[in-house]
């Protein structure tokens, strides 16, 4: 008896015990796999959304930065102060100073001559690659964070060489300006083969240097208390990135050959839409009391965009990745502009900024 009754308690479990042991087990491990796969996919969305700020906020301060210096051309005021000495420039080109902002809005090469206009300067040359729809905007100044003194020997004549300190970091086909407040010269360097050792700076004409100035002098001969500045000339619009989807490009001079062409590589991808407005003050307080597209009334000639004091940037940009299964079917307002739905399983963020012109000379 009492060895039957060892058997019995030894004994395994059974095959009710056993299922129901599976079945619990099997909730415990369904209930593991699901929260390990909604945390998966929460991480994703939050990378997927702390990517969006980071390349929105990325694309609007580097933006910002050359609208803020955008018809800086040292303590000049007047744009008529400012004599460009660079050969065959043409309004709206990418070394004319004539207008230190230019707009283009809603890009449309099937669309009206006004869809394919730079304003003001008329210019109708578009970035390559640019997509149908995008506005663009295209900045010219002097960069002060490279700025160097004139030191002795001073010109005595408009014809002669600029010296300064060694190691101003310039080559020789570098757009550079020398100004003194009262003018201001833009000219590309022409020699000596290393100025930057040197510290010489020559401006004649031709040469192997692209595209070369068309006069070897200056409008003065500038003497102590002048700089010199390189001259920045960029670009921002919308184009088709490397992975085949929409992104912010940014076009600037090239460091080498011609520099009257133009280099651009992708700033930041996903950026899918980009709408300007532009701030008019039409009472001198410096407040703008309108908000215009470049081409509309009001903003076409020079003598309007000197009243331009400030911008409104709006950009729209989605995720790397499609996320989820939920369809994006939200149709979007970018300033004035409606965008429609994109129907796909990316996420996407409006993102708007003013930014003030305050560096920016005037026509007259």
């Amino acid at each position: 008896m009492r060895t039957h009754a060892m058997f019995y308690r030894s004994r395994g479990f059974g095959l009710v015990e056993v299922l129901v042991a599976m079945t619990i087990g099997l909730i415990l491990l369904g209930g593991a796999i699901s929260m390990l796969s909604t945390n998966k996919w929460t991480y994703k969305v939050v990378e997927q959304q702390g990517r969006i700020q980071e390349n929105a906020r990325f694309a609007l301060e580097t933006i910002s930065r050359d609208l803020r210096a955008a018809g800086y051309f040292g303590c000049v005021d007047y744009l008529n102060k400012v004599a460009n000495q660079i050969s065959g420039t043409t309004a709206g080109s990418l070394l004319d100073t004539s207008a230190p902002v230019n707009g283009l809005e809603n890009y449309d090469p099937a669309g009206a001559t006004a869809n394919k206009t730079w304003y003001p300067s008329a210019n109708t040359v578009v970035p390559a690659g640019i997509v149908t729809g995008s506005d663009a905007i295209s900045i010219r100044y002097l960069d002060s964070a490279n700025s160097m003194a004139t030191i002795a020997p001073f010109m005595t004549q408009p014809s002669d060489a600029i010296q300064t300190n060694a190691g101003n970091g310039l080559t020789a086909g570098d757009i550079v300006a020398i100004t003194d407040c009262d003018n201001a010269d833009i000219f590309q360097v022409t020699g000596p083969a290393d100025p930057d050792t040197s510290g010489t700076i020559e401006h004649n004409t031709g040469g192997a240097e692209l595209p070369g100035n068309a006069n070897p002098d200056l409008s003065k001969s500038y003497d102590s208390g002048a700089t010199v500045l390189p001259m920045a000339s960029v670009v921002y619009f919308i184009g088709t990135g490397a992975d085949g989807r929409p992104a912010l490009f940014r076009g600037v001079m090239p460091a080498t050959g011609d520099r009257s062409a133009m280099n651009t590589r992708e700033l930041i991808q996903g950026v899918e839409h980009l709408h300007i407005l532009y701030g008019k003050d039409t009472t001198g307080d410096e407040v703008p009391d309108s908000f215009l597209k470049a081409g509309a009334a009001g903003l076409t000639t020079n003598n309007d965009w000197d009243n331009v004091v400030n911008l409104r940037i709006s950009l729209l940009v989605s995720s790397d990745e499609e996320i989820g299964q939920d369809v994006d079917i939200q149709a979007r307002t970018l300033l004035d502009e409606n965008v429609a739905a994109a129907n796909d399983r990316r996420f996407r963020r409006v993102f708007t900024t003013t930014i003030n012109l305050r560096n920016k000379a005037s026509s007259s």
